[in-house]
């Protein structure tokens, strides 16, 4: 179990410890609520409402959380026992893609974000693959969060109906990787 501390901003007051573990079934419906929430928010402005709704429907059902949770490469985050983000991985053409990692909105900025990174690159490099990260174009704070982390541009990927899909990856796992 990760500890987070503080606000992630300067000069502000510290904020509760988040502890960031493994996911497991008894967090299905929470986790499934901060999808609902956060995806949404996440997606305003950079895709159609009608397709949040539709990529809703696909990605953050029952149905399509529990094999996520079993597999154990999900985490959350958690602040009092309530789940205030969560991030999910698995294989993916030659590495290990972080598919989802999302923040409650109210949460954000204060490095719960980054303490699911490392949990999920701890676990997930330990199969000898790299880590990327796939983010839809448009999407500033997950651009700027790569970039914080030392993630680069790989490639793009056109996707049908929404703006390209940007794919990240360290260099020097990449390299690694290569050689």
């Amino acid at each position: 179990m990760t500890d987070v501390y503080g606000s992630g901003t300067a000069g502000a007051p510290e904020a509760p410890a988040v502890s960031v573990r493994e996911a497991r079934g008894d967090d299905l419906e929470s986790i499934r609520e901060l999808g609902l929430l956060a995806f949404p928010a996440t997606y305003r402005g950079i895709i159609e409402p009608e397709l949040v709704q539709l990529l809703l429907a696909k990605w953050w059902t029952k149905d399509a959380l529990v094999p996520i949770i079993r597999s154990g490469r999900a985490f959350v985050a958690c602040l009092d026992d309530k789940v205030v983000g969560m991030c999910s991985y698995g294989p993916h053409a030659g590495a290990q893609v972080l598919w989802k990692l999302y923040v409650h909105p109210e949460m954000r900025g204060r490095g719960i974000a980054g303490a699911l990174l490392s949990a999920a690159e701890e676990r997930a490099t330990g199969s000898g693959l790299p880590l990327r990260i796939s983010y839809t174009d448009g999407n500033r704070n997950a651009a700027a969060f790569c970039t914080r982390h030392g993630f680069v541009e790989l490639s793009r990927e056109e996707q049908v109906g929404m703006p390209e899909l940007v794919w990240m990856g360290r260099p020097h796992a990449e390299r690694k990787d290569h050689s």
